[in-house]
């Protein structure tokens, strides 16, 4: 039988392995996997939403648009501090708006409230 701390030890190894390959792993299509490489992002995300919120409209969108607008900036972010040659990115800012785009043809759902 396996002693219960040799167990918890090899379960945190194993998460701990995973974690740095994770982000080893995102270093090659985000920014650098340290803390400051994560604030870097974070804060131009929330940069480019203080905009954002800061605009007339912003009241009037409704859920689906608000949330098109932070998953752009999150994607800009990508972009503006990790590898912008990612075409993963690019698509993705371009289907969140086709999501938009297919949401007014079929009418937009009231769920400002």
């Amino acid at each position: 039988m396996t002693p219960k701390s040799s167990t918890t030890s090899t379960k945190k190894d194993i998460k701990t392995q995973l974690t740095e390959s994770l982000l080893l792993e995102r270093t090659k299509t985000h920014q650098q996997p340290t803390p400051d490489g994560y604030r870097m992002h974070a804060r131009c995300t929330e940069k480019l939403m203080e905009i954002c919120r800061s605009q007339l409209n912003w009241e009037e969108l409704n859920y689906s648009q608000k949330e098109t607008i932070y998953m752009t900036c999150h994607k800009m972010a990508r972009i503006l501090t990790g590898n912008p040659n990612i075409a993963d990115h690019w698509q993705d800012i371009s289907g969140y708006n086709m999501l938009i785009v297919n949401e007014i043809a079929e009418g937009i759902p009231d769920d400002t409230e």
